[in-house]
């Protein structure tokens, strides 16, 4: 890439930007190491412990509008009982997956807005870790646990099919946790692959998550810098209309969803998605895994790289400097 003399914030201090795909992570290191490449944009958390300790690079950690999370399929039987995704949702240790699958590189977080967007609930009431409410809440709804501790209700084992991308190695590791998390509250989980190409097909070419042919999913959304969501959680966006694949229709959301939509007052708006956020956790469509810190590497000869936390880093490339 060129730059552009004549651009309306003045020339570009770099005269030229070249992108190069390295797909492979070990060159990529020893690409920064010596120097011939001055930035390596959006590190994976696996290869954070080794990228943020090159010699003569910094590591920068931008918390991002994406968020990681674990979605049900509610029009499945067992999941459509909102006492099931509760129980899910307790049995689930979220801190110690974000240490151990992502190096604690990302972070915590409830709901579907991040800590730094004006939008973001301060009083959000998340569902805690906690095992033993995970089995007390299975038992008052009728799953009891069998010979091989693995529930049943009216003769029905409570199994699930966890469904993600093929050569997700961290969703790989966080379906294997949750597999055994999961069954030792009584829950049984297999774990099956799809090829992206399928994964995340359109519902009209039979995709996994549109088409809903699917239990439990692991999957990232990206949001963009407002915190309108009224396509992965409304009731008019089942696939193929929106993003919606949990098939979840609360009123009490869609009625949030157009006071957000239909106003400018900030305090308006925030007021309608900070119902909408407590409903999300109340109602378990999904849970949030972790919200994303997006790791660059970058060389210390390069200047006033400052990545954005929504859309692009690469908002102000224009000031980059060598």
């Amino acid at each position: 890439m060129v730059a552009n003399p004549h651009y309306w914030r003045g020339a570009p201090k770099l005269k030229e930007v070249d992108y190069q795909a390295i797909p492979d992570e070990n060159t990529l290191t020893t690409s920064m190491q010596s120097h011939d490449i001055d930035l390596w944009y959006l590190a994976t958390a696996a290869t954070y412990p080794t990228a943020s300790k090159i010699a003569g690079t910094r590591a920068v950690l931008t918390p991002f509008t994406q968020y990681a999370y674990v979605g049900f399929n509610t029009t499945r039987p067992a999941l459509h009982d909102l006492a099931v995704r509760r129980a899910l949702a307790y049995g689930i240790d979220r801190k110690r997956i974000i240490d151990t699958a992502t190096y604690g590189v990302n972070t915590a977080g409830d709901g579907d807005q991040p800590r730094f967007l004006w939008a973001y609930d301060d009083a959000l009431r998340p569902i805690p870790y906690d095992p033993e409410k995970a089995k007390a809440t299975l038992q008052a709804a009728g799953w009891v646990p069998g010979p091989d501790g693995i529930r049943s209700k009216n003769g029905t084992r409570l199994h699930l099919v966890f469904a993600l991308a093929t050569g997700s190695a961290l969703g790989n590791r966080v379906a294997v946790f949750m597999q055994a998390a999961l069954r030792s509250i009584g829950v049984d989980v297999e774990i099956k692959t799809y090829a992206s190409a399928l994964m995340f097909a359109n519902a009209q070419s039979g995709g996994i998550l549109q088409a809903g042919k699917f239990d439990v999913s692991f999957a990232t959304w990206v949001n963009g810098v407002d915190p309108d969501d009224f396509t992965t959680v409304s009731c008019d966006a089942f696939p193929p209309h929106g993003q919606n694949i949990y098939r979840l229709c609360d009123p009490a959301i869609d009625a949030a969803e157009k006071v957000a939509l239909s106003h400018y007052d900030r305090a308006t708006r925030k007021k309608a998605y900070d119902t909408i956020q407590q409903r999300l956790v109340d109602d378990v469509p999904f849970i949030t895994m972790w919200w994303v810190r997006r790791i660059d590497v970058v060389s210390v000869d390069m200047k006033n790289y400052e990545p954005a936390h929504a859309v692009t880093p690469f908002w102000n490339a224009w000031e980059y400097d060598i």
